[in-house]
């Protein structure tokens, strides 16, 4: 080492870091975003101005995984009154049809669904989407160029469905009825 830079010499010369205070990142981020503040503001208020400029997308991005998973179970479980018919020839004598659909988020969910239910049936959001994608391939007789009758398939929607409006409140307090007369029936 020379005697032109002594080691403690170096050493002395470097600014010691100071992290921002919480105050200052709030400020920054305000000033990104174009938000205007007054200088004098507190924390708590800028806080708050600061969740004020946020989009739902990114509130929902702070929630706990824990609450958007029960958020999307319940979205998924959602009742939805649907007429079902089966179109699929090969179903024609059947009453209805299990269902089944899940993730990780959900879990799955399996259910019975009744075709032609004059008064609909109450079906979960998720399993509606299932039956919506369903499709089935259907052969019709087409004439080739030669003059040759040739089968053609195609797929079409295998189940007919019709959204019913859900159920008013008097039309639930007479359901209620005739379940609880229906039970009586059978305890006897």
């Amino acid at each position: 080492m020379s005697e032109d830079t002594p080691q403690d010499d170096y050493n002395d010369e470097i600014p010691e870091f100071t992290p921002p205070s919480e105050k200052e990142t709030l400020q920054k981020r305000l000033d990104l975003l174009g938000i205007k503040y007054h200088h004098m503001s507190g924390v708590d208020k800028l806080k708050a101005l600061l969740e004020e400029s946020e989009t739902p997308a990114e509130k929902a991005e702070k929630e706990s995984p824990r609450a958007s998973k029960q958020q999307r179970r319940k979205e998924a479980n959602k009742l939805v009154r649907v007429r079902i018919s089966c179109m699929n020839p090969n179903k024609k004598e059947w009453s209805g049809e299990i269902f089944a659909a899940g993730n990780r988020h959900i879990g799955n969910i399996k259910k019975f669904v009744p075709f032609d239910v004059e008064d609909g049936w109450h079906v979960p959001e998720i399993l509606l989407k299932v039956i919506r994608r369903k499709r089935m391939q259907q052969f019709t007789e087409k004439r080739a160029a030669n003059g040759q009758k040739i089968k053609v398939g195609k797929l079409v929607p295998e189940y007919a469905i019709e959204v019913m409006p859900d159920l008013t409140e008097k039309e639930l307090q007479q359901l209620a009825q005739r379940q609880a007369m229906a039970k009586s029936g059978q305890d006897d």
